[in-house]
């Protein structure tokens, strides 16, 4: 939606355009801190009845990921509509709420393979081998986007 926008004010004026840039990134501040509530939320939800939703480490995964798409989208905007290689007034904003939600959800996802490791370990023997794939796996995609947030916009 924000590419239409900036399509039809590029078509209008330069200055225009760029205004609109302005608004469309500070309208995408203000989504990424609703979005890293509702993440918190999903979280909490969660952790009443771990039960629910039967996908939580997939659908924080997609979550995660979504943060790289959407800086990658925010980057693209501003190399295609932007004039001024000058940095946005929202864009530490946006940098620290994706990191906040990136850094936020890789802890949710440890906290959730601890709390499995927990359930293991209570009652049983835990050997070197009862991690499971899925621990593994979020481990290492953890530290792969931990990385990779602490790229700037």
């Amino acid at each position: 939606m924000f590419e239409q926008n900036l399509q039809v004010a590029a078509q209008i004026d330069g200055d225009f355009k760029e205004q609109v840039l302005k608004l469309c990134l500070k309208q995408m501040n203000s989504f990424l801190m609703r979005y890293r509530e509702e993440v918190v939320a999903y979280k909490d939800e969660h952790l009443r009845d771990r039960q629910l939703p039967q996908c939580y480490i997939q659908y924080m995964i997609a979550i995660i990921n979504n943060c790289q798409t959407f800086k990658e989208s925010i980057n693209s905007l501003k190399r295609k509509y932007s004039q001024s290689s000058d940095p946005f007034d929202s864009d530490a904003a946006i940098v620290r709420t994706l990191s906040e939600v990136v850094k936020e959800g890789c802890q949710f996802l440890l906290d959730e393979v601890f709390l499995d490791l927990e359930v293991r370990a209570t009652g049983f023997k835990l050997n070197q081998f009862d991690c499971t794939v899925k621990s593994r796996n979020v481990f290492i995609c953890s530290r792969n986007w931990l990385s990779l947030m602490m790229l700037d916009l």
